[in-house]
């Protein structure tokens, strides 16, 4: 996956509307007779364009950055998908033997909050590698924890260590249902900053068109 940077120029077209003007005004002042009078006005025609062009109606550069979703990156979340799946069916299996009300929960809610994620990744595969981490490193050691507490809890009851120990997992479960959770959420922040600097752009280029002039003049007041 790479990136690049589009630039758009957006040309006003009102410096043609200024010449079709001044030239209509010129042919009703002046008279235009002879090949020297045609000449004449082209080169002032040129002159109210470029004046109009360099001090009033400027051209509009849109610079954006664009993600190069390639095929490798596809197959990634592909890939990615597949393991998370296999994650996901243990966490299942877990789940249908842990007794713990809350626990079970929690982990009900992390499943889902998983299945969210690749449902985004499929409309948005060019954030794909920045679930790597939590693929790789904390579900699994999720699942570790989960596997502990499963066997904590077929002792029966719990005394000491063990009950200490399982209290501790049973944090650590919601401390990742709640950080897996702002991950999802994170994912959708990022929409939400690309979707304002659209909105941004938009706004420029309306204003400079002069379609925006008295909405931005009662912003600014």
């Amino acid at each position: 996956m790479g990136q690049m940077t589009i630039k758009n120029k957006i040309c006003s077209p009102y410096p043609f509307y200024g010449v079709g003007v001044f030239c209509l005004i010129y042919a009703f002042v002046f008279d235009l007779y002879r090949l020297s009078d045609y000449f004449i006005l082209a080169g002032l025609g040129i002159a109210v364009y470029l004046g109009l062009k360099s001090f009033v109606f400027h051209d509009v550069t849109i610079e954006k950055d664009k993600e190069i979703v390639d095929v490798e990156n596809t197959l990634t979340l592909e890939k990615m998908e597949k393991e998370a799946a296999i994650q996901i069916k243990i966490m299942n299996d877990l789940n249908q033997v842990i007794a713990d009300e809350k626990m079970s929960r929690d982990l009900d809610e992390i499943v889902s909050t998983i299945q969210q994620i690749f449902k985004y990744l499929r409309e948005h595969p060019k954030d794909t590698t920045s679930i790597r981490k939590l693929l790789a490193y904390y579900i699994p050691s999720l699942i570790e924890l989960l596997q502990t507490y499963a066997r904590y809890e077929t002792l029966g009851e719990q005394k000491g260590k063990v009950k200490d120990t399982a209290r501790e997992i049973e944090g650590a479960v919601e401390m990742m249902k709640q950080a897996i959770h702002r991950k999802y959420e994170a994912l959708y922040q990022n929409q939400m900053i690309d979707a304002n600097a659209e909105i941004e752009v938009l706004k420029t280029m309306l204003h400079q068109d002069g379609l925006l002039l008295d909405e931005m003049k009662e912003e600014r007041d």
